[in-house]
């Protein structure tokens, strides 16, 4: 079955570094005319989740997702996401970055930021 389009705002090197405790993450996405179920879950260093979000996309757009969790700093994180197929994760469309915090605000920190105030605009 054919999947969507699916992109996340990342740091080089498959890596996103953010002064906040709980981060917001931008997605791109298409899925053309067909709903799918995007699936986000946040790994602690043990690989254990410490945060997870299904949500139903249709069409063309950007996905916002704030993490409900505070990370602390000094921690690396695995963040997993993709478009499950048939509601399934073995053949999902999957992205894999790390996640870290920062002492200070982040280029991504501010492109969301400015995302985030021409939204609420």
């Amino acid at each position: 079955m054919e999947q969507g389009d699916l992109s996340l705002l990342v740091n080089s090197n498959s890596t996103i570094e953010t002064y906040y405790s709980r981060p917001n993450l931008l997605f791109e996405y298409n899925t053309g005319d067909r709903e799918e179920t995007f699936l986000i879950v946040v790994r602690d260093a043990d690989l254990k989740p410490v945060y997870s979000q299904k949500i139903k996309i249709q069409g063309e757009g950007v996905l916002l997702v704030k993490v409900q969790t505070d990370l602390f700093p000094n921690t690396s994180y695995k963040v997993v996401s993709g478009l499950l197929c048939q509601e399934s994760v073995i053949n999902a469309k999957v992205i894999e970055v790390k996640l870290s915090r920062t002492s200070q605000i982040t280029q991504l920190d501010r492109i969301v930021n400015q995302y985030l105030s021409q939204k609420n605009d």
